[in-house]
C-alpha cells in the first residue's frame, strides 16, 4: 500500500513522464485562509531534473494562488494518479520557488523560443519527500487529447501587445496580469509583473518575450483557421445537390447564350458577303 521515500525512486520515473495531468497543492499560513488545489494539463510543462527536483512552467490563469502562496512559505506538493494502466497515485512533497518571467533565473530553464503563450513564471519544487498509494479508488479514464483553449487565447493577447505602439494593449497579456494576478483571493502578493504593470510604466518587461516563442505558432495557426473558416462553409454550400443543379443550369444558360450570340455574328457576316 502506501510507502514513502526521501528521492524519487528510479521506477516510477518513467511512469510520470507519461501522465497527461498534475494536480498542484498549496495553501497560505493563515487558519482562515484558502487551500489551493490547480489542475495542470498543458503539453511539455512538466519536467524532472534528477531525484530531488522537478519543475514546471506556469501558465497564466484568471488567478494567482499557487505564486502567492509559495512567495508565503514555500510549501507545495505535487501530485499524479494513473488514470489508465495499474492503479498508483504519487505525491512529491517539496519547497518551491518562483522564477518570474524576464528574470535570469527564469530564462534557465525555459529558452525564449520555446517560451509558450502565457507562461508568467518557473515553479521550481526541491523535493523532500515521496509517497506512493494504491489509487484503486481513481476510475479509468482514456486520454482524448490536449486541450490548446488556453494557449491560443494567451497567445492572441500577446500578439495584441507585440503589435501596439508601447507594447501594452488594452487586452493584451500585461493588462491581463496587472487586473488578474497582482494578489490571491486572501489578499497575498502575486505576480510582481501585475504590481508592476499598475504602475503604468510602459516597458517593464523586457523585449523578446511576449509575443515569441510558440505565440508565433499560433499567430500562423489562427490565420490558418480565419481561412478555413471561411472555406468550409463555401465548401459546404457548393456541395449542395439543389446549388449543384442550380449552377449547372446557370453554367448552360451562359454557354447557350454565348453560343447564340457567336452564332447570330458569324450570321450576319455571311448575309453581307
Amino acid at each position: 500500500m502506501g510507502k514513502h521515500y526521501e528521492t524519487i525512486p528510479p521506477e516510477v520515473v518513467p511512469w510520470i513522464k507519461k501522465q497527461h495531468v498534475f494536480f498542484v497543492g498549496t495553501a497560505p499560513l493563515s487558519p482562515g485562509g484558502h487551500v489551493n488545489i490547480s489542475p495542470k494539463g498543458v503539453e511539455g510543462t512538466f519536467h524532472l531534473v534528477d531525484e530531488r527536483t522537478c519543475w514546471y512552467e506556469d501558465l497564466t490563469g484568471s488567478g494567482i494562488e499557487t505564486i502567492s502562496h509559495i512567495r508565503e512559505n514555500a510549501r507545495i506538493t505535487i501530485m499524479f494518479c494513473a488514470f489508465e494502466g495499474p492503479p498508483r497515485i504519487l505525491r512529491l512533497w517539496g519547497t518551491g520557488s518562483v522564477y518570474e518571467v524576464g528574470t535570469a533565473e527564469y530564462d534557465s530553464f525555459v529558452p525564449r523560443s520555446d517560451r509558450k503563450p502565457g507562461s508568467r513564471a518557473v515553479i521550481k519544487i526541491d523535493i523532500h519527500k515521496v509517497g506512493t498509494s494504491c489509487g484503486y479508488a481513481v476510475p479509468f479514464f482514456s486520454f482524448d487529447r490536449y486541450r490548446t483553449q488556453l494557449e491560443q487565447h494567451f497567445a492572441h493577447k500577446e500578439l495584441q501587445d507585440l503589435g501596439h505602439e508601447n507594447s501594452r494593449a488594452p487586452n493584451g497579456m500585461l493588462e491581463y496580469w496587472k487586473t488578474k494576478n497582482t494578489k490571491s483571493i486572501d489578499g497575498l502578493p502575486g505576480l510582481q509583473q501585475g504590481v508592476m504593470c499598475q504602475s503604468e510604466a510602459l516597458h517593464v518587461l523586457p523585449r523578446g518575450y511576449i509575443g515569441v516563442g510558440e505565440a508565433q505558432k499560433w499567430s500562423k495557426s489562427t490565420n490558418s483557421s480565419i481561412l478555413k473558416s471561411f472555406l468550409t462553409p463555401v465548401s459546404q454550400w457548393l456541395a449542395s445537390p439543389t446549388i449543384r443543379l442550380s449552377i449547372s443550369f446557370l453554367m448552360g444558360a451562359l454557354t447557350t447564350e454565348i453560343c447564340r450570340r457567336s452564332f447570330g455574328s458569324l450570321s450576319r457576316k455571311w448575309f453581307l458577303i
